[in-house]
């Protein structure tokens, strides 16, 4: 039997017909393979020059407008420094400093490295032998995509392979929202400047952590403002004169939905859930349900994946479900998941021969990578976009008194990957790769790993058993700092505070290894009260092959038979 999936990821999408969308295959292809994750920046500085002008401009003017009304306005910039300067001392600085010491002193409770757990084939096996189908016909979802950093992305595609290896009833297609929405006519950044808020986060990755944090507050707030204001504001216009003026975002989402017809939308992105249901108001289709994959520990911080009580919130923390419970979504429509959405390769032995089948042992596996299989193997990874920080981290894991092989993944930034394969690094043997999928067979073969905190890279390395020595810094992004806290205080690893520190820590987790090569460990999580899912058994993440059973049921709930392209369909009775 042939897959019931369309897949049209990296193919041609649906939505190109001419006018309908505006929308310039050729040009998103370039966009996804490169311009993406390497932004000019000098477009980039220029924009976040602007954005700081703009603000100047605005305590001008309330300093100008208190030199009339005397209300105390031209000191709102000194209050809003003093917030921000406080917040970073108290709760960013000092906060990460105690974590990253109590990390230290306390150590780690090592035992020998587990077997999996939970292996692919055998859920696999389960979920075509025990999963029912109760709607009719295959089902058209409709993915929301971005490419924001590379955890959306890992998330679409281990839940696509899966759902078309239990061959999943359904027609399955990929529109890049992100990309749609950041390069309408109605977006001043791109219309003037010529980038987009993906580039500009992506840009800050790739610059060191203040950069990064910086960009990712920036993107933010601009996302949350400007999408309001195109929704709301112009919205709000439109209606005092009695015209359909702004909502640009919202009439482009109504044309997809209209075209699609979907069954189910799958949301991958944060910030859009606001345009996503002025789409389906205008098409006359609220009673399609929205499953927001939230690929982040937390909803409501730093990134706003919870924004509608109508959502569906797919979570893997009990924190996530907590925080969609308290903003008002029904309990039956909060799922959480065993952990983190993770790809189906994290459930596999490893197969790293150059001849393409397992070798004997991890030594040998280490010898045909030019590895020392006499030493500590340790694992580099920085995201999917890759930052210029892994060099300083390699650097300082090379000045160890404790000699280790050194594995760099460098994710999609080529001037990485080139700087660490002409760099000299003495006695360490290095290998260098590139963006791959392959992450879980060169993790399995590390000892440890040194990761910033990402959700995904740390629940990975979770199932894998693989302890971590994390980053937790002043400036680790905001939206990862509950990862740090859940890698320290659930002893999973160890933090570091500054690059100048990796250098012990690699030194300390050796030294709890002992000397006998042939053994790899594993970290026991300490334990926790009140806890669920990945927060409480980090080891027994089986999200992945929970998500077919959670979209069968949200499909039968709302189980209803499109009308056909370009027709809007009548919603059910009492939908």
């Amino acid at each position: 039997m042939g897959s019931p999936l369309k897949k049209t990821i990296g193919e041609k999408p649906r939505f190109t017909d001419p006018g309908y969308f505006n929308f310039d295959y050729a040009q998103h292809a370039h966009y996804i393979k490169y311009a993406c994750t390497h932004p000019s920046s000098v477009r980039a500085i220029i924009v976040i020059s602007s954005g700081l002008t703009l603000l100047g401009l605005v305590f001008f003017l309330l300093s100008k407008l208190d030199d009339k009304l005397h209300i105390g306005l031209r000191y709102s910039p000194l209050v809003a420094l003093f917030l921000v300067v406080g917040h970073i001392v108290k709760d960013l600085f000092l906060l990460s400093l105690w974590g990253t010491y109590k990390s230290s002193r306390r150590g780690l409770d090592l035992v020998e490295r587990q077997g999996f757990k939970i292996r692919r084939d055998e859920q696999v096996e389960q979920l075509k032998k025990n999963l029912e189908f109760r709607f009719e016909g295959r089902k058209v979802i409709v993915a929301l995509s971005g490419n924001g950093g590379g955890g959306h992305e890992a998330t679409q595609r281990g839940m696509l392979e899966l759902l078309e290896e239990i061959e999943f009833p359904c027609v399955f297609y990929d529109c890049a929202l992100a990309w749609m929405i950041d390069t309408n006519s109605n977006n001043p950044m791109y219309t003037f400047f010529g980038i987009t808020g993906e580039q500009l986060y992506n840009w800050g990755l790739r610059h060191g952590a203040f950069v990064a944090w910086f960009t990712s507050n920036f993107c933010h707030w601009g996302q949350f403002f400007g999408l309001n204001i195109d929704v709301h504001l112009a919205g709000l216009v439109g209606n005092l004169l009695g015209v359909d003026y702004g909502d640009v975002c919202g009439r482009m989402c109504a044309r997809i939905w209209e075209y699609y017809q979907p069954d189910l939308i799958l949301d991958y992105t944060q910030g859009t859930g606001t345009v996503i249901y002025a789409g389906l108001k205008r098409a006359n289709m609220l009673h399609v349900p929205v499953v927001k994959v939230v690929s982040d520990f937390e909803g409501r911080g730093a990134h706003r994946w919870i924004e509608d009580v109508r959502q569906y919130i797919l979570c893997g923390t009990s924190k996530c479900r907590k925080e969609s419970l308290d903003f008002g979504v029904p309990p039956h429509q909060v799922v959480q998941t065993s952990g983190m959405i993770l790809r189906p390769g994290f459930y596999e032995q490893p197969q790293l021969s150059q001849k393409n089948t397992p070798a004997q042992t991890r030594g040998e596996r280490l010898r045909e990578l030019g590895l020392d299989p006499t030493v500590r193997t340790a694992l580099v990874c920085w995201g999917g976009v890759g930052s210029a920080k892994v060099m300083d981290v390699g650097k300082s894991i090379a000045r160890s008194k404790i000699r280790v092989n050194i594995i760099f993944l460098c994710g999609r930034n080529q001037d990485l990957l080139q700087s660490v394969q002409s760099n000299d690094w003495g006695r360490i043997r290095v290998l260098a790769m590139g963006f791959t999928q392959d992450v879980s067979n060169y993790m399995q073969l590390s000892d440890f790993v040194v990761c910033k905190p990402g959700p995904g890279i740390c629940s990975e390395a979770a199932v894998l058993h693989v302890p971590m020595i994390v980053e937790w810094s002043t400036f680790t992004l905001p939206q990862e700092v509950p990862v740090s806290r859940w890698v320290i205080e659930r002893g999973l690893g160890l933090g570091f505070h500054s690059v100048q520190q990796i250098k012990a820590r690699v030194e300390q987790m050796c030294e709890l290894m002992g000397s006998d090569m042939s053994k790899v460990y594993g970290p026991t999580p300490f334990p926790g009260e009140g806890l669920e899912g990945v927060d409480r058994y980090p080891l027994a993440n089986r999200a992945l092959f929970e998500v077919p059973g959670i979209l069968e049921r949200v499909l039968s709930t709302h189980d209803y038979t499109p009308r056909g392209p370009h027709a809007a369909p009548k919603p059910p009775a009492g939908g």
